[in-house]
């Protein structure tokens, strides 16, 4: 299986932090042993985290080697169209329905907000501030601020 160059530097990022924090967690433990120290609270709790980090970095490592592709962790910004549908799945078919409706609303979201964004900077272009308050009684039409 290859991987591609950011999804191996992530799995070995992940590696290395799985063998730092084991390291870092058991010299705890045995500088606690060591100097007769009772366990307390916070040592258990730090054991626990590590217990919840294990399965969190075998998830990760589990979505690099088996599900990750075209580029999912890329962070090139200079993506064409047809990369980023595929890196949000919306064009590749995906056995788990849920998965395709998910990635379709998110989709769906991101044009809504871009529409919003595109908007928005079309109107903070115009200089323009329009004083709805400012109508007359007879023609009831809105005054621009700033107009002849």
């Amino acid at each position: 299986m290859s991987l591609a160059f950011s999804g191996r530097l992530n799995a070995v990022t992940c590696i290395v932090f799985i063998c730092l924090t084991t390291l870092l967690v058991g010299a705890r433990f045995i500088g606690k042993i060591a100097t007769h120290q009772p366990l307390q609270g916070a040592d258990w709790l730090c054991l626990l985290a590590l217990l919840l980090f294990y399965p969190f970095c075998g998830l990760i490592l589990h979505h690099i080697y088996y599900v990750s592709n075209d580029g999912a962790f890329d962070t090139d910004i200079a993506f064409g169209f047809e990369e980023f549908r595929n890196v949000l799945f919306v064009s590749s078919p995906s056995p788990h329905p849920q998965a395709s409706s998910f990635s379709t609303e998110f989709s769906q979201q991101l044009t809504s907000i871009d529409l919003i964004l595109s908007y928005h900077q079309w109107v903070s272009s115009k200089s323009l501030v329009c004083n709805p308050w400012g109508h007359t009684r007879k023609s009831h039409k809105f005054s621009v601020i700033g107009s002849d």
